[in-house]
């Protein structure tokens, strides 16, 4: 969890990406803050960040996490089925 919530610091303070995630999930900002402790949410963040790899390179450079983390953590809180 600790992962996907760095993750969406990293998406809110980039004004592109928050426009970017905004507009593909459908959530408002406003929603943000009752949605983040849901497992759905914080896999819907991982996955942004995931299906786009400069996006997920200069998260990982910027935090000083494994590149390998996101896509573990999104393992961890749904498992590699989970749609």
């Amino acid at each position: 969890m600790a992962v996907a919530l760095q993750a969406l610091a990293f998406i809110l303070a980039d004004e592109t990406l928050r426009g970017r995630f905004l507009d593909l999930s459908g959530i408002t900002a406003d929603q943000i803050r009752d949605q983040v402790q849901d497992p759905d949410f914080l896999c819907a963040v991982l996955d942004f960040l995931l299906a786009n790899e400069k996006d997920l390179l200069a998260f990982t450079q910027e935090t000083g996490i494994d590149a390998t983390a996101p896509g573990l953590a999104r393992h961890g809180l749904h498992g590699p089925d989970f749609d």
